[in-house]
């Protein structure tokens, strides 16, 4: 009898691959009940069917493949398995997740994202207060815009700034 149900378990078990790991535990169940009493025996079985029927209440067989799935993959909605009908609130929110990605790297790909060297950049005068262009020298007023360093930390600094950006350092 137990012989039975295991052999069908591995028939049924077969399909997922694993029928070679059933058959050796077949095989070690059988060793372990050598030299066993014959009640023992008995109620071995009758405490295994009773554990295969508590077992078979989880568990489903999808009519259009034919696999057995635990309740986590049974569609109960359609009754067939979610490999051949998806649970449609799960598809739903997975295609709007993939979607809400997809916007998120086109917005980052489209971002505009100041890449120029800092020293290029379009400062403000220390001596006349306007916009003194990319060189060295103010457009407007002719002062030097050049970057001096900070004595503490090395930070690049304009001239005429009063305290260091990075660590509050006063300047000169």
């Amino acid at each position: 009898m137990v012989g039975r149900a295991l052999s069908a378990g591995s028939d049924l078990v077969g399909q997922y691959g694993v029928g070679n790991a059933l058959e050796r535990g077949v095989d070690i169940l059988n060793d372990r009940k050598q030299g066993m009493s014959p009640e023992w025996r008995k109620e071995w079985e009758d405490a295994f069917e009773i554990a295969q029927n508590e077992a078979k209440e989880h568990f489903f067989r999808c009519p259009r493949c034919k696999h057995y799935v635990c309740e986590a993959d049974w569609n109960e909605q359609d009754n067939l398995c979610v490999e051949c009908a998806p649970r449609e609130n799960v598809e739903l929110t997975a295609i709007r997740a993939e979607r809400m990605v997809d916007e998120m790297r086109d917005k980052a790909e489209n971002a505009n994202v100041f890449k120029g060297n800092i020293e290029r950049r379009q400062t403000l005068c220390p001596e006349c207060g306007k916009p003194s262009g990319e060189g060295k020298f103010c457009n407007n007023c002719g002062a030097s815009l050049t970057l001096t360093k900070c004595p503490n930390c090395g930070n690049k600094v304009s001239i005429g700034t009063r305290f260091c950006g990075e660590c509050g350092t006063k300047l000169n």
